[in-house]
């Protein structure tokens, strides 16, 4: 359904009905997605019912991302009990990595801004992979981790898998480049904006307590990638304020 309605989006006249009608095909997608146009975050005056009512309350570009994000939820459920909460804080850092990378986007003049959303939700897909992995050999008694022996594992090995994972799953460059490149060390006027931007949100997601990990700097020089994308720290902190405040309803939407 993900690629059908990146096929159809393509297109220069594509429509809201042509774009629902892609959607109807998977009945689970169809049911989240019409309760998300009905949430406090995207709720009109009316409430919708159908699909074909949901998708120009939220406009077709806002769909795509909408889909891609409930598409993306299922991989992140385990009924292993010790990796439910891993999975869970791997999803809340993925959403809230989606939404500030759109707000960077729209920030920085991007046309394209809500492209940035499906970025910032699949740069670390290589971690979420990569746990399943380990929990299907566990499954098998082939191995014994725990969430502490793991993390040092996916952290170092995430990347390139993630980029072979989002190039195997036929998702253009921009996408590998965000999931190879944005745990760099170092970036140049050179680097694509999409890792700039990717890596900037993955960074100030850890100031809201959306990250497996935390961080107590408050300062430009926390975040290289903001000075080549020529943000100012307040403008960050506004960003995080808003993406911190959806974040208290959106972990439930999909």
């Amino acid at each position: 359904v993900v690629m059908d309605i990146q096929r159809v989006i393509k297109s220069p006249i594509a429509t809201t009905q042509e774009v629902a009608a892609a959607i109807e095909k998977d009945a689970v997608i169809s049911l989240r997605l019409i309760a998300t146009a009905n949430s406090p975050l995207y709720r009109g005056a009316k409430k919708v019912l159908t699909v074909r009512e949901a998708v120009p309350r939220l406009g077709i570009k806002q769909t795509q991302s909408i889909v891609n994000a409930i598409a993306n939820r299922g991989l992140y459920e385990t009924t292993n009990e010790e990796f439910t909460a891993l999975m869970q804080r791997l999803w809340l850092h993925a959403l809230a990595s989606a939404y500030t990378a759109r707000a960077i986007a729209k920030l920085t003049k991007r046309d394209d801004y809500e492209i940035y959303f499906t970025y910032g939700l699949v740069h670390d897909i290589g971690k979420v992979l990569l746990v399943r992995a380990a929990l299907e050999k566990m499954q098998r008694g082939v191995a014994d981790m725990t969430t502490d022996t793991i993390l040092p594992l996916i952290q170092n090995a995430h990347t390139e898998i993630g980029a072979l994972l989002l190039e195997r799953w036929g998702f253009p460059e921009q996408f590998k480049n965000a999931a190879l490149l944005h745990e760099n060390d170092s970036y140049s006027e050179a680097t694509p904006h999409e890792v700039l931007v990717v890596n900037l949100a993955n960074l100030l997601t850890r100031s809201f307590g959306c990250s497996l990990f935390s961080s107590d700097e408050n300062t430009s020089a926390a975040y290289p990638a903001a000075q080549l994308l020529k943000i100012e720290m307040a403008a960050l902190q506004s960003i995080a304020a808003e993406v911190k405040s959806i974040m208290h309803d959106s972990p439930t939407l999909f």
